[in-house]
């Protein structure tokens, strides 16, 4: 096989020294001249056995395997299949592919640095880099920065980045109040956000909501975010259990909801079961734009983030800090461009308040 093809056994077959043939398949100049006919039949028997360079024999000479990895955490709903992460994962592939590297991708559990375990690769330093994605829990950040190796953070988990860890961040911050002023302006009263999953994003809603209610007092628009009812693994059984307890909250029921693109399809299974439609009855919002969003029934009003082409940004910065074309200071500025504010996509989901 391919894989157990030898440069001694070129070697041999060719009557040359071992280093003679490695010579010649990196055109390194040397004191003793390799002639074009040995060149050649070198060349006739690295295509005659299908010989492939060894990845981890090639990074200890040149100091790189030509590998990144992309790394989602496996808490994710989904996982690889969910639509948000593999339009990210894709774009991550891309350019990795344009600049000549392979992508690895896995799942490891990143919420517990108690169940946590260093991927092999990154032990065995047999990636360049890393994109990693997901929810991702502070110590074990820390591992991956303890390990040297270059990655960047893409995605759900660099919403609230890290100083010092290259991330590509969206303005949640903004994007939220996007949404506000919109349904403020279509006359909602009672606004509720789902996915505030950690203290960092609740202390950030409530700045956000309270300096949208500072500029806008006439509105006497109430703000507020939903309590996780019973926590689960699969976020769309979170939203159904929300929406159920929407339908029975009678008048003081949200005209309004803000949630992610699974979250709202959960949601909104939910209150049409228990005979409410939207937006008729409550104005539902995805913080991202995907093709759930599009294609669902009524179609999803959500905040437009282009997420293969930050995935496919992220990459390409990290890979030129790899390749060492810029600075450290340098990829951070270009990935913190990367999501800069976004325009709503206004579709069937919301409508003027009744």
């Amino acid at each position: 096989m391919a894989k157990n093809v030898t440069l001694q056994m070129i070697a041999d077959r060719v009557g040359v020294s071992k280093s003679t043939v490695s010579d010649v398949l990196r055109s390194r100049n040397t004191i003793v001249k390799v002639s074009e006919t040995t060149k050649s039949k070198i060349h006739r028997a690295v295509k005659d056995l299908n010989y492939v360079p060894n990845a981890a024999a090639r990074a200890l000479v040149t100091g790189k395997t030509n590998n990144i990895g992309f790394l989602l955490s496996s808490k994710t709903t989904l996982g690889l299949s969910n639509i948000y992460f593999s339009s990210i994962m894709s774009g991550v592939q891309s350019a990795a592919g344009s600049k000549g590297y392979n992508c690895v991708v896995n799942c490891y559990d990143l919420s517990s640095i108690k169940e946590f375990v260093m991927p092999s690769k990154v032990r065995r330093k047999t990636v360049d880099g890393l994109v990693i994605s997901g929810r991702i829990e502070e110590d074990v950040l820390q591992t991956f920065i303890d390990s040297s190796l270059p990655f960047i953070l893409v995605g759900e988990n660099a919403d609230f980045p890290v100083e010092g860890v290259l991330a590509v961040a969206r303005n949640i911050a903004q994007d939220w109040m996007t949404a506000f002023e919109y349904l403020n302006e279509l006359g909602h009263k009672h606004i509720e956000v789902a996915g505030i999953e950690c203290h960092q994003a609740g202390e950030l809603f409530s700045e956000v909501a309270g300096d949208f209610q500072k500029a806008h007092p006439e509105s006497g628009i109430k703000i507020s975010s939903f309590e996780c009812l019973k926590p689960s693994a699969d976020i769309m059984q979170d939203a159904y259990a929300y929406g159920r307890h929407w339908a029975e909250s009678g008048l003081e029921r949200a005209t309004a909801v803000i949630g992610h693109d699974q979250w709202c399809i959960g949601f909104l299974n939910a209150i049409m079961d228990a005979g409410y439609s939207s937006p008729k009855d409550v104005s539902v919002i995805s913080t991202c734009d995907t093709p759930l969003c599009r294609w669902f029934r009524p179609s999803l009003t959500a905040i437009d983030l282009p997420l293969f082409e930050g995935g496919k940004a992220a990459a390409e910065v990290l890979l030129e800090y790899i390749d060492k074309n810029i600075s450290w200071m340098e990829a951070n500025r270009r990935a913190a461009a990367i999501w800069k504010n976004h325009d709503l996509v206004v579709r069937d989901s919301t409508g003027k308040a009744n």
